[in-house]
Formats: structure tokens, C-alpha cells, sequence
């Protein structure tokens, strides 16, 4: 992907000039959740869970989240997204800087307990781009060390419409 005047290229552009992102044995977890970089397991039926989580776009699966009666909203989170637009030159994200492509869909505030959230969704068989797990270096690299009890605390996910599902996103936000 290539920026162009502020606007990160949402198709079809290339990484011809990018160099992979650095692999911080610290993050493997975040690795380990992108489905083609995990080892492959025997087939076996889905279950009616499984395929509705496959089934949920990441739209619906923010909506979820983020809409007038989503989770984080009715928990007192206030959020920001960064919505493409369709140009000339396909789909574009208003911005600028070196963390442009590939910022997490969602950033999530709630200041009652000082925690900022920067949470990137992906449909449940989606892959992070290298220019994500740039970014999720980056982000993961300021939340180590300890802060006190009065710095804000600062987590970096990435959730899937099963991380929904199974509670995992519920326990994040309570």
C-alpha cells in the first residue's frame, strides 16, 4: 500500500518500498492470531457459533462494538474510527504520518479508569497486513513497563467476532 497526499491506499496498491516489520519475540502472541501464520489442524464440522462468527463482517462486528447500542458504547468507552473513502483512485483513509497504514481500526477512550484501547478488527479468517503488525509493534512497544497508579493504561488487541462470542472482549472492557 502507498500513501498518496494524505490518503493511505486501501487497494491494490504494493509494499514494493517497505521493509517487513520487525518480529519482537515479545508480540509472538499477536503473530500466533493471524490464521495463515498458524499451523493447520484437521477438519472437523463448524459449529453453529463458529459459523456465525465466520459469517460477520468486520462492519457488523464493529457496529457491535461501537453502533448506539453496542458493547463498548453501553460501557461508558468513547471511540474514533477512521472510515475510507471511495476516490478516483479507489478507496482511501484521510490522513497523514508514518503509522497511517495500517492504524487499528478502533481507538477506544474511557476516562473514569485512565485506559486507552487500540483495537484492530478483523473478520474471524482475516489477515493483519505486514504494515499492521508494524503498527501493533509500535503501539505494544509504549503499553510495557510499569505506570503507577495515575498513568493511563494502554493495551493493544486484536479481536475477532469470536473474541465476542466466547467473552473475551466483555472481560477487556468491564
Amino acid at each position: 500500500m502507498r500513501s498518496w497526499h494524505g490518503w493511505a491506499d486501501g487497494g491494490g496498491g504494493g509494499t514494493q518500498n517497505r521493509s517487513p516489520p520487525v518480529r519482537d519475540p515479545a508480540f509472538a502472541d499477536v503473530y500466533t492470531q493471524v490464521p495463515s501464520m498458524t499451523a493447520t489442524t484437521a477438519r472437523r464440522r463448524l459449529t453453529d457459533q463458529e459459523r456465525a462468527d465466520r459469517a460477520l463482517t468486520e462492519i457488523d462486528f464493529q457496529r457491535q462494538l461501537v453502533g448506539p447500542n453496542g458493547l463498548a458504547t453501553m460501557l461508558g468507552w468513547l471511540h474514533v474510527h477512521f472510515r475510507p473513502a471511495k476516490t478516483e483512485r479507489g478507496w482511501r483513509t484521510p490522513g497523514s504520518g508514518e503509522l497511517l497504514e495500517g492504524w487499528p481500526d478502533l481507538v477506544l477512550v474511557r476516562a473514569r479508569d485512565k485506559r486507552l484501547i487500540f483495537a484492530e478488527l478483523k473478520s474471524e479468517l482475516g489477515d493483519l497486513s505486514l504494515e499492521q503488525l508494524r503498527v501493533f509493534d509500535v503501539l505494544r512497544s509504549v503499553t510495557s513497563g510499569d505506570h503507577g497508579p495515575l498513568e493511563p493504561q494502554v493495551e493493544v488487541h486484536l479481536w475477532r467476532p469470536s473474541d465476542l462470542s466466547t467473552g473475551r472482549i466483555q472481560e477487556v472492557l468491564r
